[in-house]
C-alpha cells in the first residue's frame, strides 16, 4: 500500500524533499531526498532517529496534493519556577511603628517607677504612679499611662500587619490620652512641691525637718514616652502605605 506522501511524489512527478510515513510501518517515517527513499527512518513521535538526514525543507507540493508530514513538534520548554510567594499581607515595621513600640515601653516603665520622691534628711521615700497615695491624690495617675502603654504596643503590632486607617486613628487618640495624663500628673506634683516649699508661720520647724520633695524620674520617663507616642502616631498616620 502506497502512502499519501509517496503517492503524491510519484503521481505528480515533483521531487519534494522531506519526511513521509513509511509504507511498511505506520509508526515510522522515511526520508525522501527528491529522487529516492533513503534508509534513514525515525519514529513519528520524533524520539528516535536511525542515522542522520539533511534538514527537511518546506515541501512544494502542487495545488490539490497533500504535502508530506513535517518534523515532529518540538517539546515545550519547561516552565520557569520562581520563588514561592505568599498571598497574605506582608508585615512591615516603619520608623513610626518602632517609635510607638518604644514609647509604649517607656510609658509602662514610667508608670511603675517613682513619680514623687520625698527626702527627710538622709532618708528618702518614693511613690510610683500606680501606688495608692498617688491614685487618691490625683485624677490622672499611673494606671492611665500604664494602660495607654500596653494599648499602644498592641496597636503598633496590628498596624504593622494590616495598616488599617482606624488603627492609626486609635493609636493617635491613645497616645494623646497617655501624654495628657502624664503631663497633668507632672503639673500637679510640681504644684505640690511648690506648696511644700512655701514659707509657713513655723518656718523654723519646716527648716529643721529638711523636707525635700521632688519629681521622680519615672514620671519624667512617662512624660517623654507619652509625648513621643503622639509624635510617632501622628507621623505614622501621615505616612502613605501600600498594601
Amino acid at each position: 500500500m502506497v502512502t499519501e506522501g509517496v503517492r503524491s511524489s510519484h503521481t505528480t512527478g515533483q521531487k519534494v524533499l522531506g519526511w513521509a510515513p513509511d509504507h511498511l510501518n505506520p509508526n515510522l517515517q522515511r526520508y525522501w531526498d527528491g529522487a529516492q527513499w533513503t534508509a534513514t527512518r525515525r519514529w513519528i513521535s520524533g524520539r528516535w532517529v536511525e542515522g542522520t538526514a539533511p534538514a527537511p525543507q518546506l515541501p512544494t507540493a502542487p495545488s490539490g496534493a497533500h504535502p508530506p508530514h513535517r518534523d515532529a513538534a518540538r517539546p515545550a520548554p519547561a516552565p520557569v519556577v520562581g520563588p514561592a510567594t505568599s498571598a497574605g499581607p506582608a508585615s512591615s515595621v516603619t520608623v513610626g511603628i518602632a517609635g510607638l513600640l518604644l514609647c509604649g515601653v517607656l510609658l509602662i516603665v514610667g508608670s511603675v517607677t517613682p513619680w514623687l520622691t520625698v527626702s527627710f534628711g538622709a532618708v528618702s521615700a518614693s511613690t510610683s504612679g500606680t501606688s495608692i497615695p498617688i491614685s487618691h491624690a490625683f485624677v490622672a495617675n499611673g494606671w492611665f499611662t500604664l494602660g495607654g502603654g500596653i494599648l499602644l504596643i498592641v496597636l503598633a503590632a496590628l498596624i504593622s500587619v494590616s495598616g488599617a486607617p482606624a488603627l492609626h486613628t486609635l493609636s493617635l487618640f491613645t497616645a494623646l490620652a497617655a501624654a495628657a495624663s502624664a503631663v497633668y500628673a507632672l503639673v500637679r506634683i510640681l504644684q505640690l512641691i511648690s506648696q511644700a516649699a512655701a514659707p509657713t508661720f513655723n518656718a523654723a520647724l519646716f527648716n529643721a525637718s529638711k523636707v525635700n520633695p521632688r519629681v521622680g524620674w519615672g514620671l519624667i520617663v512617662g512624660v517623654v514616652g507619652g509625648i513621643g507616642a503622639v509624635v510617632c502616631a501622628w507621623s505614622e498616620s501621615r505616612t502613605p502605605r501600600s498594601r
